[in-house]
């Protein structure tokens, strides 16, 4: 038996969920040095490094990977619940079925809990490698029914029931944020009024929302990167591993009052490096309108031509040599190139590429 005492310095995983056009992606931008995997495409607007809009749940994989053997010290999923819906179409273009419910059961939300396990542990490899991982998800409030207590509305990530647990039960740090209102009756009226709308992070679990951390942050906290700024690997305000106690006076001010002043997280790091190295020469067949934005990503990643793929197509049986590429349906792009891109078909394009038979 390998016994390991004491506390262990790793990479941070955080996941953030917040209600629409909360500053989500504002947030994770002040992590150190951060690559954005903008599933939802909604940083143009934030001055950051991002990857190309992923099409498909393989591009995503790819771009993690990608991301994983970069220089980068943080790498932002945004959004998971935008991810979850690529993982559905691809099982449904793999199965050939018009919908995830076409499965019966819940067998299709049962191969989408395996994908979406598959994209945790991918993450995990990233906090091995020194990475921090934040995933950003949207909000949404469900109904609890409890046997002895009336039914309640609470806060929950925008995922299916059951990947939902997955990615709280993988996080470090779990944050709820939201708007804090005050709700008071004018007087002389049975009318209520609402002021406010400060916004704020919790941080512990609460009947209406789950939350959680492993540093003793505070119950709640100002939505300010620098209110956890000392618990996370890689920023200058850092003071030691997870399971280091911060105080909650300093929780929003985290360099401590008798060092120099610094520079701190509230400006993000000029990144300068790419999770790619640039392609020497672009592929003349990716410009060509027939090919689908998705499968477009796959290939361009994998350097693949469209040679490439109508030869293993030839060779596979699946239409006649000297078919055209344009002329492929459809459902056969979706269900068969794409679906079937990172299951076996970019493995027997690259062995006829190298002349081995399979």
């Amino acid at each position: 038996m390998k016994v390991i005492s004491g506390k262990i310095e790793k990479a941070v995983k955080v996941v953030l969920y917040a209600p629409e056009g909360f500053g989500k992606s504002t947030f994770a931008n002040h992590f150190p040095k951060p690559i954005f995997i903008d599933v939802e495409g909604g940083t143009n607007q934030i001055n950051c490094d991002r990857t190309e809009k992923p099409e498909t749940f393989g591009a995503v994989i790819n771009d993690i990977k990608d991301a994983t053997n970069s220089d980068y010290k943080t790498i932002v999923l945004d959004t998971i619940d935008w991810t979850e819906q690529l993982s559905l179409e691809q099982i449904c273009k793999e199965n050939q079925v018009s919908s995830i419910e076409s499965f019966g059961y819940g067998k299709g939300y049962t191969f989408n809990k395996e994908q979406i396990g598959k994209l945790l542990n991918l993450l995990q490899d990233s906090i091995e490698k020194g990475k921090n991982v934040v995933i950003l998800a949207h909000s949404t409030t469900r109904k609890q029914e409890r046997p002895n207590d009336p039914p309640f509305d609470r806060y929950e990530l925008k995922l299916n029931k059951q990947t939902t647990p997955l990615v709280k039960e993988w996080a470090d740090i779990l944050l709820f944020a939201n708007y804090k209102y005050i709700i008071y009756e004018e007087k002389g009226t049975d009318k209520k009024k609402v002021s406010g709308g400060k916004r704020v992070m919790y941080t512990t679990h609460n009947p209406c929302w789950d939350a959680k951390n492993r540093c003793n942050l505070p119950d709640e906290l100002p939505f300010e990167y620098q209110a956890i700024a000392a618990v996370i690997p890689g920023d200058p305000a850092y003071q030691g591993n997870l399971q280091s106690p911060v105080p909650e006076q300093k929780a929003t001010k985290p360099a401590a009052a008798d060092k120099p002043k610094q520079e701190t997280a509230t400006k993000p790091e000029p990144n300068t490096s790419k999770p790619n190295k640039p392609k020497s020469d672009p592929i003349p067949e990716l410009q060509q309108k027939t090919i689908p934005p998705a499968l477009r990503q796959l290939m361009e990643h994998d350097h693949v031509t469209q040679e490439d793929i109508m030869r293993a197509v030839y060779d596979k049986g699946y239409f006649p040599a000297g078919t055209p590429f344009k002329s492929l349906p459809d459902d056969f792009v979706n269900g068969c190139l794409i679906a079937g891109w990172n299951k076996g078909l970019i493995q027997a394009i690259q062995l006829l590429k190298e002349n081995v038979p399979f």
